[in-house]
């Protein structure tokens, strides 16, 4: 079901192949983006909802391919194709100690899935000595590159900790929290540089305050001293959004990732929401 769509009257159909198309795919939802690269303005959005009943990573697969090839815009030819899963099998490594042969060796305590299910990828992060490492289950690698062959993988990880590098400020400390469906992510920074990177599953703004004030608890931070961007599934008239700021005073929405111009139809409707999706295409 598509819960959000969004469509600039600058978007031409038949010049998609001048566009980069931007994925992000979770148990439970698919959305996409497109951004012409020769004005660098995002002209389409949208956001399916999934019903994804068994929460397996095969039904959301049998989805995903309906929605491949039923969708106008995804059955178009793109200069550049990214796509990243929201998810967990992911793991920070120091560039200097990272090895690409033992790319699964770091994910295979961390992720319920043998080597031959999945496919391990890596990505270096913009402006920083770290690789992400992540897993993506092989049907969703399958279904996605058999519809855009040029496609690249990733896992959320990568467009937030470089968007939160790009747009640092004087504050000592900022921390970058992405809230998708169950699971949220928290990118800690401290002087410019990255400390640490975590997510976590939850089941109630509880858990998301929880978590939150332990990260702060563990590097010795009081939530006064520090600027928190939330983005994602949440709203500023929500009552998580105000039970978060109790707890930590210094809460704003993220915006939109500077440098692009954004469809007038994206103004309070796709902007902190699909933060990290309009990153996802500066990410190499």
């Amino acid at each position: 079901m598509v819960k959000q769509e969004l469509l600039d009257q600058k978007l031409v159909l038949e010049q998609t192949e001048q566009y980069k198309l931007s994925i992000q795919v979770s148990l439970n939802g698919f959305s996409f983006c497109c951004m012409d690269d020769r004005t660098k303005r995002f002209v389409a959005l949208k956001d399916y909802a999934i019903a994804n009943l068994s929460g397996t990573f095969d039904e959301l697969c049998f989805h995903i391919e309906r929605i491949l090839k039923e969708d106008e815009l995804l059955k178009r030819p793109y200069k550049e194709v990214r796509c990243m899963l929201v998810s967990q099998m992911f793991t920070l490594i120091p560039s200097e100690f990272f090895i690409k042969e033992k790319s699964y060796e770091y994910l295979k305590a961390l992720i319920p899935f043998s080597a031959s299910e999945v496919e391990v990828h890596h990505a270096r992060i913009k402006n920083s000595s770290i690789v992400s490492v992540y897993a993506l289950p092989i049907p969703i690698t399958s279904a996605t590159r058999e519809a855009h062959p040029n496609v690249s993988f990733y896992n959320q990880s990568i467009p937030q900790i470089t968007k939160q590098l790009a747009e640092k400020t004087t504050s000592q400390y900022q921390l970058s929290v992405f809230i998708h469906d169950n699971l949220v992510g928290f990118s800690l920074m401290d002087g410019g540089k990255l400390k640490i990177y975590t997510a976590y599953t939850i089941e109630s703004t509880s858990d998301l305050v929880y978590y939150a004030l332990l990260l702060l608890k563990e590097h010795d931070i009081k939530p006064a001293d520090i600027e928190v961007y939330v983005s994602g599934t949440i709203e500023k008239q929500s009552t998580r959004f105000a039970e978060l700021s109790q707890y930590l005073p210094n809460l704003a929405l993220d915006l939109v990732p500077k440098g692009f111009e954004y469809s007038y139809l994206f103004k309070y409707r796709a902007e902190h929401q699909f933060a990290n999706l309009f990153k996802l295409v500066e990410c190499e």
